[in-house]
C-alpha cells in the first residue's frame, strides 16, 4: 500500500482480506460446477444448450427462468412473461402504434436472452436469429432494438423447441 510501511498492519490486513476473497472465489467456482452438473440432468437443458451462443451456465439460467414451458398456452404468453411484448397505444379509431417493449415481465429472462443474442452476434454464428437481427439492422433499426427483436425470436424458438422436444436447427 502506498504511504505505509511494508511490515505495517494495513498491509497484513489487506493480504488477509485478499486471501479471503481468493478462498471465496474458489468456493464459488466449486458450487457453480456442482450446480451446472445438476442442471445438466434437467430434462430440457440439452435442448437449450443446443442453441449457438448459449453455453452451459446460460442454458441453466434460461431453463430456471422459463420453468415448465407447458404453462404458456401460446408464444404470446411466454413473450409477455418475459416483457418482450410491444407497448400499444390506442385511442378511438386509431389502431395503435407499437413503441418499445413493456418490460413488465421477468427482467432476468430478458437479460439472459439479450446475452445469448449478443454471444451469437459476437461469435458470428450463422443461424435464423443472427440473420433476423442483421435484417432488422439493415432495415434501419439501431443495434439494441434489433437485438431486442432477436431476443423475442430466440425466446419463441426456445419455447417451440421445449414444447416439441427438438434441437435447435442452424
Amino acid at each position: 500500500m502506498s504511504g505505509c510501511p511494508a511490515d505495517g498492519g494495513e498491509v497484513d490486513s489487506l493480504i488477509s482480506a485478499l486471501d479471503d476473497v481468493i478462498g471465496d472465489m474458489r468456493a464459488l467456482d466449486e458450487i457453480s460446477g456442482r450446480l451446472l452438473g445438476l442442471a445438466k440432468e434437467l430434462p430440457h437443458f440439452a435442448l437449450i444448450a443446443s442453441v449457438d451462443g448459449i453455453g452451459g451456465a446460460l442454458a441453466s439460467l434460461l431453463r430456471a427462468e422459463i420453468g415448465n414451458p407447458s404453462r404458456f398456452a401460446s408464444r404470446n404468453g411466454i413473450v409477455a412473461y418475459a416483457g418482450l411484448d410491444p407497448t400499444i397505444l390506442q385511442s378511438g379509431r386509431n389502431d395503435g402504434l407499437h413503441y418499445s417493449i413493456t418490460r413488465k415481465g421477468n427482467a432476468f429472462l430478458r437479460k439472459y436472452l439479450y446475452l445469448a443474442v449478443e454471444n451469437m452476434i459476437m461469435s458470428k454464428a450463422s443461424n435464423a436469429i443472427t440473420e433476423f437481427c442483421s435484417k432488422k439492422k439493415s432495415s434501419g433499426l439501431c443495434h439494441k432494438a434489433a437485438a431486442t427483436a432477436a431476443c423475442r425470436k430466440l425466446l419463441v424458438s426456445i419455447w417451440g423447441m421445449l414444447r416439441s422436444g427438438t434441437l435447435f436447427e442452424r
